[in-house]
């Protein structure tokens, strides 16, 4: 049984990602990738999942701010989360109370202020991004091509996906999207729910079609870049 202490870190530590959850927009990149690096190690442990190529530069990212980690315990991943939080928001706790509990997503990193688009200028991907459903089912029903990859070499599913977002997924789905389309390495959205962690988006996928057979440039199946076993497990049933 878990000792007080563990308990109230284990609360605090979700408390934390419940608020990172809620101002991740306001939150700068590198910052986003140390928080997902610790949250990672503390809820699936050391990072195991096969190194992304240098060309995926945001996988390649993230998989670095994991698995630099090497065999930091759960206990040190939750406080260094904690303490990073803290330090760019002295007031979270606060303030998170009043949110519902969930566990934080943190993928791509956002865009800095500067490169902020106005909504008028804002594309299908744009709102793909940012989940809002009604924005890319409107710019889809208009015209706008849903496989369209952006400058980074993703389509709206690639980057729905990455985000975790099952509504926008969802609504993607049933616009008719190439569920197995590949973004500029190969993979296609089961990669990227494979490596990310997201089992709704990847349970999702598979019920609607998605090919689990599908290789990446570098020879490798979704099943090859899953963060866990238990994602894994998924992906060979």
């Amino acid at each position: 049984m878990a000792s007080n202490l563990d308990l109230e870190l284990e609360a605090r530590f979700k408390l934390a990602t419940t608020h990172v959850q809620a101002v991740a927009a306001n939150l700068d990149s590198k910052l986003l990738l140390q928080l997902y690096g610790f949250y990672k190690q503390a809820t699936v442990g050391p990072c195991t999942a096969t190194q992304p190529s240098w060309f995926n530069i945001t996988a390649k990212q993230k998989w670095e701010a994991w698995n630099q980690l090497k065999q930091m315990t759960v206990e040190e991943a939750m406080q260094s989360y904690i303490r990073l939080v803290t330090s760019a928001c002295p007031d979270w706790e606060d303030e998170a109370k009043d949110l519902p509990m969930g566990w934080v997503s943190v993928s791509c990193p956002v865009m800095e202020p500067e490169e902020q688009i106005e909504d008028d200028d804002k594309t299908l991907l744009d709102w793909a991004k940012e989940g809002f459903v009604h924005k890319v089912r409107q710019l889809a029903e208009s015209g706008q091509d849903i496989n369209q990859w952006d400058d980074m070499g993703m389509t709206a599913l690639h980057w729905a996906t990455d985000r975790g977002n099952v509504e926008v997924v969802e609504c993607l789905v049933q616009l008719g999207a190439d569920l197995n389309c590949k973004d500029s390495e190969g993979q296609t959205a089961l990669h990227y729910a494979a490596s990310c962690g997201h089992a709704d988006v990847l349970k999702l996928l598979l019920k609607t079609g998605a090919d689990p057979k599908v290789e990446d440039s570098e020879g490798d199946k979704p099943v090859d870049v899953a963060c866990s076993p238990e994602i894994a497990g998924l992906l060979t049933v």
